[in-house]
């Protein structure tokens, strides 16, 4: 079944941080979208985060040639990542005040009817489809490390295991999925994901009416719970191309007026 890509992402400061270390930006010609998110506690988490997605972003531009498979697409997306681990981790030598400094990163790539993706740390990306949510990516913290070997008691969740930027290496984790007409995937940072949980982001989809309306209303809840950490999300919806829908009434929606963040919208 065919179907047509929109996307929408919103990043929200929070109420309780005065800088926003969490960045998103898209490819939106490869269909290919990103989202870091710059960790509070190293030194300059912007720079990190910023400049880890211009990695991506130089990486895809400079060395892309559609991929002949999906396992062509991991390697390349694999080699993305750890170019911009290289990067971060130079810059990171090249600054007193960028010493230690990294970032979390995920990335997800639409093509040929499968979903590509990649992350490090604990943003995470999501799959809802057919009134399901889904999580597709396992985060890399000590506290999910417990989780899985049934440790106890769990330690704080913002211990985070794998980054870019932090050591001369690092591992992402990759990964393939089939996309079909009228699924959602999106991608957000831990300012969403530790505060609203994974039934209520369900409930949240199941009642909205389009990715716009889905994505500023996730953004809210998070608000409503104290908004603690930066907020920020990227959401893609797969159209089915056989609804008899006018585009705009697919792609549009009012955003609630209370949130006051930088939204920007494909």
């Amino acid at each position: 079944m065919k179907y047509t890509i929109t996307s929408y992402g919103i990043s929200h400061v929070g109420l309780v941080r005065s800088n926003n270390e969490d960045v998103w930006d898209l490819l939106d010609e490869k269909n290919v979208y990103f989202l870091a998110d710059g960790m509070g506690g190293h030194s300059a988490g912007e720079v990190a985060a910023q400049e880890s997605i211009n990695e991506l972003r130089r990486w895809f531009i400079d060395h892309y040639k559609e991929p002949a498979s999906p396992q062509e697409a991991l390697f390349f997306l694999k080699e993305a990542f750890l170019a911009a681990n290289d990067w971060v981790h130079l810059l990171s030598k090249q600054e007193k005040g960028w010493h230690g400094m990294g970032t979390t990163i995920c990335c997800a790539w639409i093509i040929k009817e499968t979903l590509i993706y990649a992350h490090v740390g604990d943003s995470r990306i999501y799959r809802f489809s057919k009134d399901r949510l889904d999580q597709l990516t396992q985060d890399h913290s000590l506290r999910q490390e417990f989780i899985s070997k049934g440790y106890s008691p769990l330690p704080s969740k913002n211990i985070i295991t794998r980054s870019i930027g932090i050591t001369a290496h690092v591992e992402p984790d990759v990964g393939t999925c089939p996309v079909k007409a009228g699924e959602i995937y999106f991608l957000c940072s831990d300012g969403l994901s530790d505060t609203v949980s994974s039934s209520e982001m369900q409930q949240i989809l199941l009642s909205s009416k389009n990715i716009e309306e889905a994505s500023c209303s996730l953004v809210q809840a998070a608000i409503d719970k104290g908004g603690n950490d930066n907020i920020t999300l990227v959401m893609i919806s797969c159209v089915d191309e056989t609804e008899n829908l006018p585009r705009q009434q697919r792609d549009n929606s009012d955003c609630p007026p209370c949130l006051e963040g930088d939204v920007k919208r494909a």
